[in-house]
């Protein structure tokens, strides 16, 4: 368990999303047309929110991105940002519990090594929870 902090990210499209420090980006995408379908592993954000997807996570620098994808929104996403930083415990809005897994990587073994789930819980709200991935 750690201290951390959750901003929302104000960007009113898909290309105003900071990419700076993220280093790979991951989504599944149900389109039944190649190369839109199936999972993505990448190392730049798509020019559009992917047609399919319901949610785009983003991980680098000590930093998290978690996209949920909404259409019915007028930017069509709701983007936030998790951080971790030394000066944290000060200004830390939420309490993170690691789980790190290899178990459910068969389809990656000879790429990735293992996932780690952030589990981020708003310190002033504790019953609501939000994930964040990274793959390594």
């Amino acid at each position: 368990m750690g201290d951390a902090t959750i901003t929302k990210i104000d960007a009113a499209n898909f290309h105003e999303i900071p990419t700076e420090g993220i280093k790979w980006w991951f989504w599944a995408d149900s389109h039944n047309e190649p190369p839109l379908r199936g999972i993505h592993l990448v190392d730049n954000l798509p020019d559009a929110v992917p047609p399919f997807a319901t949610h785009i996570w983003g991980w680098g620098d000590d930093q998290y991105i978690r996209i949920r994808v909404d259409r019915s929104l007028e930017s069509g996403f709701v983007a936030i940002r998790l951080t971790f930083s030394d000066d944290t415990a000060a200004s830390a809005n939420c309490v993170v519990q690691k789980n790190k897994s290899s178990s459910f990587l068969g389809i990656f073994e000879n790429v990735l090594s293992s996932a780690t789930v952030w589990v981020a819980r708003r310190k002033d709200n504790p019953a609501t929870s939000v994930e964040f991935i990274s793959l390594g």
